[in-house]
C-alpha cells in the first residue's frame, strides 16, 4: 500500500472516529437532557442506585438511647415529617453532594437510626402509624385518600393532650387533611383545606408559608408544654424548588430537600426560643421516592429499599446523649412509644412499636405492606418482612433478599432458600393476624374539592369498594414499567414547550408518547386501552381526560370499565 494510501485511509478512519464522537456527544446530550427532563417528569432511569447508607464515622454505635424513661418529662415536643425524602439524598446518610446542613448537625449531635424503614410506601398510612404506634392493618388508614384513620385508635396528640400538653399541627398537602382523621388530640390543626395557599387548588403548600405558621403559633405565650407537628410536603412530585435552590442540583428533588433542610433551620431557631430547655425534636420522613429504582418513577406501588429505607433523627440537647448511631432496623410503629416513654408517659396498650429507651430483641420482624394497587385498581397487595438482613417480598409470588449482601435487592434468593421463605411467611402471618380481612374505605370521604386537590398532587382517587385485602390480582412489581409509561404520557403535554425534537426522537424510540395536548393525550391513552383493554390505570385517566372535556357518556363508560376491573377482583358492594 502506498504512502498515499495510507494517509487517506487515515484520514477516512479519523473523520469516521469524529463523526462517531458527535454522534456520542449528541446520545450524551441527548441522554443527559432526557434524564433532567423526565426526571421532572416522573420518569426516567435511577438518578443513583440506593446503597449501604455511609453515615459519619464518628457516630457511635449503640443498641438504645441509652437513657431511661421519663428522662425528658416536661419537655417540648417538636416532630417534623419530610415527605418523600430518601435516605440517601441527605448528607448525614453519606449523599456528599447535598446540601443539607441543618439535617447533619441535627443527627450529628443527636441519635441517627440507620435502618429505619416506612410501615408503606404512601403518605396516609405512614404518618398515621407514626401517630398510633400501629400497623396499617391495625390502624385503618392502609392507603390514601379514601380510608380515615379508626376514631377508636389513640393518637400521640391526644394522649399529650390528656397530659396537659398544647397541641398544634401544621400540614402542607391534601392527603392528610383533618378529615382523614390525624386531626384528633390537636387543639389547632393548620391544614391545607383550612389555609389560604398561592396555589389555584388547594393541595400543597411551600415549606416556607408552612414554616411561617408554626412559627407564628411558637411565638404565641402560653406556660404548659406543647406538642407541635410540621409536615413538608415539598420533595414529593412534581419537583420545583424556587430560587436559590432550584440551581446546582443534578436532579430537581435534591433542590427541593436542600429548601425543606433551609426551613427546618429557621423552624428549629422559633423551637428553642419557644422553650425554656432544650425541646425533643424528632425528624422522620413518611417514605421516600424511588427515582427510576426497579422501574417506579415515583412511590406507593413498590416496597422496595428506595422507598421505604427513610431518615430518621431523635435531638434533645445536652439530655440526650448525641453523636450515636442505632443500626438495629427501626420502624416507624416505634416513633409514638419511644416518645413518650422520653417524657415520662405511659403509652397506650397493644401497640406495635417498640420503646428504644431498652434494647428490642434482637432480629426483631418489621412489617411494611402497600396495598395503593390493590386498592384503586384490584392488584395484589405487597408486603415486606425484615428480620436481621434478610427482607421477605410477598404478592402473586415470594422474593427474599439479602440486603447485608444486596442492598438494591437485585437477586432473589427465594428458590435458593425455600425453608427460609416459609418461615418468614409464617412470621408474617403472625403479624398481619392471617391475610388481613376485608379493607372497607370509610364512606362519603371525599367532597369533591377533596377530589380535585387529591388530583393536583398526582393521587388517583377511585369509588371506594370493600375488598379482600389479600385476595387475587396483577402484581405491581409485573405493571410498574407500564405504569411508568403512562405516567410521561399524562404529564409530558404540561411541559411541551421544553421538549425538543431530539427528545421527542429518543422517547419514540423508547415507546415512550409525548402529546402536546388534552387531545392528543386523550387519542394515547384510547389507544392503549385499545391494546390493553384490562389495564386499569389507563381507563382512570382516560376517563379524567374525556370529563375535562365535558365528553360525558365517554366519561361514564370508562369510568364504568374501571370499576368493572376493579369488582371482578374486589369482595363485596360499593360502600353507599
Amino acid at each position: 500500500m502506498s504512502q498515499r494510501e495510507r494517509s487517506q485511509r487515515s484520514r477516512s478512519h479519523s473523520g469516521l472516529i469524529r463523526l462517531l464522537s458527535v454522534a456520542l456527544l449528541i446520545m450524551g446530550t441527548a441522554l443527559y437532557a432526557w434524564g433532567l427532563l423526565v426526571g421532572n417528569l416522573r420518569i426516567g432511569p435511577p438518578l443513583v442506585a440506593l446503597a449501604p447508607l455511609q453515615l459519619p464515622p464518628e457516630l457511635v454505635p449503640v443498641e438504645s438511647l441509652q437513657v431511661p424513661a421519663g428522662t425528658l418529662t416536661g419537655r417540648n415536643l417538636l416532630l417534623v415529617t419530610l415527605d418523600t425524602t430518601r435516605a440517601d439524598r441527605l448528607g448525614l446518610y453519606g449523599n456528599a453532594s447535598a446540601q443539607t446542613p441543618t439535617l447533619d448537625r441535627l443527627g450529628r449531635e443527636g441519635v441517627v437510626f440507620s435502618r429505619a424503614v416506612a410501615t408503606a410506601s404512601s403518605t396516609l398510612p405512614t404518618h398515621a402509624s407514626m401517630l398510633t404506634g400501629l400497623y396499617p392493618h391495625r390502624h385503618g388508614a392502609p392507603a390514601n385518600a379514601v380510608f380515615v384513620l379508626d376514631p377508636d385508635v389513640p393518637t400521640l396528640g391526644e394522649v399529650l393532650a390528656e397530659r396537659g400538653y398544647r397541641t398544634a399541627a401544621f400540614i402542607s398537602a391534601s392527603t392528610i387533611d383533618a378529615q382523614f382523621g390525624l386531626s384528633r388530640g390537636f387543639d389547632h390543626y393548620d391544614d391545607v383545606s383550612s389555609a389560604l395557599a398561592r396555589y389555584e387548588i388547594l393541595s400543597e403548600r411551600r415549606a416556607d408559608e408552612t414554616t411561617d405558621r408554626a412559627i407564628a403559633w411558637l411565638e404565641r405565650p402560653g406556660a404548659r408544654p406543647w406538642f407541635v407537628w410540621v409536615h413538608y410536603f415539598d420533595p414529593h412530585a412534581v419537583y420545583a424548588p424556587p430560587e436559590p435552590h432550584a440551581t446546582g442540583h443534578l436532579l430537581a428533588y435534591d433542590g427541593e430537600i436542600a429548601f425543606v433542610d433551609a426551613q427546618l433551620a429557621r423552624l428549629l431557631e422559633a423551637a428553642r426560643a419557644a422553650s425554656s430547655r432544650d425541646p425533643l425534636v424528632v425528624v422522620a420522613a413518611d417514605h421516600g421516592e424511588a427515582l427510576g429504582e426497579h422501574g417506579e418513577q415515583t412511590h406507593s406501588y413498590l416496597v422496595q429499599e428506595a422507598t421505604l429505607q427513610i431518615p430518621l433523627i431523635l435531638h434533645a440537647g445536652d439530655a440526650l446523649p448525641g453523636g450515636r448511631r442505632i443500626d438495629a432496623r427501626a420502624s416507624q410503629v416505634d416513633l409514638m412509644p419511644t416518645v413518650l416513654a422520653l417524657l415520662g408517659i405511659e403509652s397506650p396498650t397493644g401497640l406495635d412499636g417498640v420503646d428504644w429507651t431498652h434494647s428490642p430483641e434482637p432480629d426483631r420482624p418489621v412489617l411494611a405492606e402497600t396495598i395503593e394497587g390493590r386498592a384503586l385498581y384490584g392488584w395484589s397487595r405487597l408486603s415486606a418482612l425484615y428480620q436481621g438482613e434478610a427482607k421477605l417480598v410477598t404478592g402473586s409470588r415470594a422474593a427474599l433478599y439479602d440486603l447485608g449482601r444486596d442492598p438494591t435487592e437485585r437477586q432473589d434468593l427465594a428458590d435458593a432458600k425455600p425453608a427460609e421463605v416459609v418461615e418468614l411467611e409464617r412470621r408474617l402471618l403472625e403479624i398481619r393476624g392471617g391475610e388481613g380481612g376485608m379493607l372497607a374505605p370509610a364512606p362519603g370521604v371525599l367532597a369533591d374539592d377533596t377530589i380535585q386537590r387529591l388530583a393536583a398532587l398526582g393521587y388517583v382517587v377511585t369509588e371506594g369498594l370493600a375488598f379482600e385485602a389479600g385476595g387475587p390480582g396483577p402484581d405491581p412489581r409485573d405493571l410498574v414499567d407500564d405504569v411508568s409509561k403512562l405516567q410521561i404520557t399524562v404529564n409530558a403535554r404540561l411541559q411541551a414547550d421544553r421538549i425538543s425534537w431530539l427528545l421527542r426522537a429518543f422517547a419514540w424510540l423508547n415507546d415512550v408518547p409525548l402529546p402536546r395536548t388534552a387531545e392528543e393525550t386523550t387519542e394515547v391513552l384510547e389507544a392503549m386501552v385499545e391494546r390493553r383493554p384490562d389495564f386499569a390505570p389507563a381507563w382512570y385517566y382516560l376517563g379524567d381526560y374525556y370529563k375535562q372535556a365535558g365528553r360525558n357518556e365517554d366519561f361514564a363508560r370508562a369510568h364504568e370499565r374501571l370499576e368493572a376491573l376493579r369488582r371482578a377482583r374486589a369482595t363485596g358492594p360499593p360502600r353507599s
